[in-house]
């Protein structure tokens, strides 16, 4: 029998109970899931699948002699699941795993004339790689890159020589330790003032203030042995890679073989601060904090530059959307209902992975072990296989690098709304909670007629440097970065009106409002922007954030989203005959190009074909959850589909076409359909519409419900935390650590998460009706 692959044997698919929960779990031989025993999901599986038999995995943690643990290896840099560096999770504990072939229908061992029959295929899941290792390599290492000014530095022709390093000194003081060499210039400068005035005078990033010289080493890092040295570029204010830094340095006089390190890199240091922490607590200010326990207080383990991830999804089930869509208090069987309705792998499955984590942050099982001395520790849940399901398509946040939490939030909800649609008797469309109607107005200056244009959004962007600039102030408001991010803009347009005298482009005044207030409403703050040279840059200052927000200065004027009486509306845009006679025989319906170049927004063909294909808006009076637009199947059947397939397409991906595309694409045709797709009329979808969950027409205040604070000066690394409100006090959630924060920096968060307040029914979720083997 050929190798089976990385199997998925350490963790319950659908909970959090793993090899050492009572029971263990089993690996389906038929399928490879894994199923616990402990919430009964292994007969959950069989009721489902009629698969029979599993291989069960038991593990007890080996206890060393005189109850030590043996002595670790001692790490070396900064790194983990690689030598030298720091080990992989489950590696940190000896474990003793034992295995017997079961029955899925009862959980009794197989009798021993059976077992004979399966010898081969457990072998091969014994010798099998981890699901987890081989998901996210689960090693990981801090990575230098190279980047324009190292990678074309270019040295000055009179550059100094540097004598022996240990006669050097800073040019402006006597500091002989942390000495910057300018690479350009030869220049020696000391390093940058700690916040407790150690380290250096800052001598050598004045230099490069004054000089715009970006490159520099540090003296006592440079090794022969290593072939390295610390570069910091201060234009992209990063350490980097010097591809050519032998050569740069044969220039002021170093030979590369023949130097010794003689002072810590800066990786070296991080470690050792990193090393000397105690990891079982949480900081703030370098105080230690009270932890807190129990339901709602699970923390979730980094799998390795995870925590944008783990920072939203804190968020996100602070409210009471997520809370009552994927952990509902009165059925603990909830998960197991969704999964006998699932039609895909649980590892795959997008809500299911989401019911599973609200039951591991709520349910109180998990977060937490019992230490020697009877004390509680933190001991987050993995999201391992949430990340893998929400991400499997995407090939950033796929990887192990850093992301933008906002990009993941927005990317998140979308491949929610495609997941829930198989749900979509039980789970509403959660984007409904997030978005919102705004109203764009335009006025030509020149003509004064004014063009009205409804647009949808999902959360909130404000500036940050532009107000900083307006106030002249190092602090501002959180309503200040609202009021610059509704002011009416100058833009350039092509006025319908203007353009029949003169063919040039006039000015015209840009302006939004909000027509409809979302249920959960994020707002980010733009603090990643481009600095001088055009390097990235992060904006450190400190926002007044308000624990009640007023959005009514910002709402729509009575009237709505159309011309006032006394203001003159403008014709529509003239359209490109050209470019509609391109969309058209590109497979394109007639009307659909003729809209898109009618409302102004493209002028040539690429824009065209990407408007069309992502085009999502809707009719106001039809719901895409119920009915398919015979443009967009129109527009598939030009392209070759059959209708049947585009209609199935739609229905999927509820109504988006650039959605459809990829789904038509990467499945197979079908000559028969479900008599359930077959109709243009899709099943009723659970509806947020009047409740306190969909948009509103009322300007009703917000509560601050949680914010997700980035930690680091970098634009491209960092720290995610997050703080939630829970019963009048902040909690901070610092990956697996939870504590009750006493200073919290809510002030330098990057995004902020408000709940609407106001007085409106919840909707009703209905639960899927399935009955279980233990029922």
């Amino acid at each position: 029998m050929d190798s089976v692959g990385p199997v998925e044997k350490e963790e319950c698919m659908l909970c959090f109970d793993d090899q050492k929960s009572p029971g263990g779990v089993n690996v389906c031989l038929s399928c490879f899931g894994c199923f616990c025993v402990g919430n009964n999901h292994s007969q959950l599986h069989y009721r489902k699948t009629g698969h029979s038999v599993g291989l069960n995995l038991k593990a007890t943690v080996v206890a060393s002699e005189q109850g030590e643990k043996p002595p670790a290896e001692k790490i070396t840099k900064l790194a983990i699941g690689v030598e030298g560096g720091a080990p992989l999770e489950d590696a940190q504990e000896q474990l003793q795993v034992e295995d017997q072939l079961v029955s899925l229908e009862t959980g009794y061992p197989l009798d021993e004339e059976l077992q004979s029959k399966y010898e081969d295929i457990v072998q091969k899941i014994r010798e099998a790689e981890t699901e987890s290792k081989n998901t996210f390599t689960s090693s990981w290492q801090l990575q230098l890159e190279v980047c324009d000014h190292t990678a074309f530095l270019e040295q000055s022709e009179n550059c100094k020589k540097i004598g022996a390093k240990s006669e050097t000194k800073c040019e402006h003081c006597d500091l002989t330790s942390n000495l910057w060499l300018c690479l350009v210039c030869g220049h020696v400068g000391c390093g940058r003032q700690n916040f407790d005035n150690s380290g250096g005078n800052n001598h050598g990033l004045e230099h490069y203030n004054n000089t715009g010289h970006p490159v520099s080493v540090k003296l006592g890092s440079i090794s022969a042995s290593k072939g390295t040295a610390d570069v910091h570029c201060y234009a992209c204010d990063e350490e980097r890679l010097d591809p050519k830094l032998e050569t740069h340095l044969e220039k002021l006089g170093i030979v590369l073989a023949e130097q010794q390190q003689t002072e810590a890199s800066i990786a070296e240091m991080e470690l050792e601060q990193n090393l000397a922490l105690d990891f079982t607590q949480s900081y703030e200010d370098g105080k230690s904090l009270t932890p807190i326990f129990g339901a709602g207080k699970t923390g979730l383990t980094n799998l390795g530059n995870s925590c944008y991830l783990a920072s939203v999804m804190q968020c996100l089930f602070a409210t009471d959307v997520f809370r009552e869509t994927f952990f509902r208090r009165l059925d603990d069987r909830l998960v197991d209902r969704f999964y006998l309705l699932s039609m895909e792998p649980p590892t795959e499955d997008v809500c299911l992975q989401m019911l599973k984590l609200g039951y591991g942050l709520y349910s109180g099982r998990y977060g937490s072990v019992k230490k020697s001395d009877g004390k509680l520790q933190h001991k987050g849940i993995s999201p391992r296989m949430l990340k893998k399901a929400v991400a499997r398509s995407h090939p950033e946040f796929s990887s192990m690098r850093q992301q933008d939490a906002s990009e993941f939030l927005q990317f998140l909800l979308v491949t929610l709304q495609r997941s829930s649609l198989h749900y979509r008797n039980y789970i509403p469309d959660i984007m409904d909670s997030f978005k919102f109607d705004m109203c764009q107005r335009l006025q030509c200056n020149t003509c004064k007629g004014v063009r009205y244009l409804q647009v949808s959004s999902s959360g909130l962007d404000v500036p940050l440097e532009s107000v900083l600039k307006d106030t002249r102030s190092d602090q501002v408001s959180l309503n200040d970065c609202l009021e610059a991010a509704f002011c009416d803009e100058l833009v350039d347009f092509d006025c319908p009106v203007c353009s029949e005298t003169s063919s040039k482009m006039v000015k015209a005044t840009k302006s939004n409002r909000l027509s409809t207030f979302p249920c959960i409403l994020p707002i980010t703050v733009r603090r990643f922007g481009v600095g001088e040279g055009w390097t990235p840059v992060k904006l450190r200052n400190t926002i007044d954030v308000p624990m009640e927000l007023n959005l009514s200065a910002w709402k729509t004027a009575d009237g709505g989203c159309q011309p006032k009486n006394d203001e003159t509306s403008l014709p529509s845009s003239r359209i490109n005959k050209e470019l509609l006679n391109q969309l058209t025989q590109m497979g394109f319906p007639n009307e659909a190009a003729e809209r898109v170049l009618t409302e102004g927004k493209v002028t040539n063909l690429e824009d065209a074909v990407a408007c069309l294909v992502g085009n999502q808006e809707q009719d106001s009076g039809a719901d895409s959850s119920s009915v398919f637009y015979e443009q967009e199947v129109e527009t598939l059947v030009n392209m070759g589909f059959l209708a049947q397939d585009a209609k199935r397409a739609l229905m999927e991906c509820d109504g988006s076409l650039e959605r459809a595309l990829d789904w038509l694409f990467s499945h197979p045709s079908r000559n028969e359909m479900d008599d359930s797709c077959s109709s243009q009329q899709l099943p009723d979808r659970v509806s947020l519409d009047h409740t306190c969950w969909g948009a509103s027409s009322e300007d009703t205040p917000y509560q601050l419900v949680g914010a997700i604070v980035h930690l680091g000066s970098s634009t491209s690394s960092g720290h995610y935390v997050a703080y939630i409100y829970d019963n009048s006090r902040w909690i901070l959630f610092n990956d697996e650590k939870v504590s009750i924060a006493e200073s919290p920096y809510l002030g330098q968060a990057y995004m902020y998460f408000y709940r609407r307040k106001d007085n409106l029914s919840q909707p009703v979720l209905p639960i899927p009706d399935a009955k279980f083997v233990s029922e």
